[in-house]
């Protein structure tokens, strides 16, 4: 929610803590072989989303795409983010708004960085391609 968080309010938060040179915005990538390379190149793909009660998250399919790469997500357990992400295996889920928790998780990721395998969320994804759920859905239709 644009409203909620700037990419201005974001970079003060960095300067405090002095990591502003460890963020990039790379803006809206429409390129798919681009915004395949920028995954590709990710360790991990943190999506702390934050827990809006009248504005939920849907889906989450950017960690779908991030895990179609090999890159693990690790998010706030809200909205549909739970079905996007399988806590342990593709990524790590936390308590919503416990910002700490997500803290230590992602540094833990990132100094253990073959805790999550990349084959274990390429798998996952593979779930959610289209063909398949073209099947999971005839499948579906013809027991009715």
């Amino acid at each position: 929610n644009k409203n909620l968080q700037s990419k201005e309010s974001i970079l003060i938060t960095a300067k405090k803590y002095n990591i502003q040179n460890h963020i990039l915005f790379v803006g809206n990538i429409s390129d798919d072989k681009l915004l395949s390379a920028w995954y590709y190149l990710a360790d991990i793909h943190v999506f702390p989303v934050k827990y809006i009660p009248e504005d939920p998250e849907g889906f989450g399919m950017v960690a779908i795409e991030a895990a179609t790469h090999g890159t693990p997500t690790i998010a706030f357990a809200t909205g549909g983010i739970i079905d996007a992400v399988q806590d342990g295996k593709t990524g790590f889920l936390i308590e919503k708004q416990n910002y700490i928790s997500l803290t230590k998780v992602v540094i833990h990721v990132l100094e253990n960085y073959f805790l999550i395998e990349k084959k274990s969320c390429i798998e996952f994804a593979e779930r959610f391609a289209w063909y398949n759920l073209r099947l999971q859905l005839k499948a579906a239709i013809e027991k009715l």
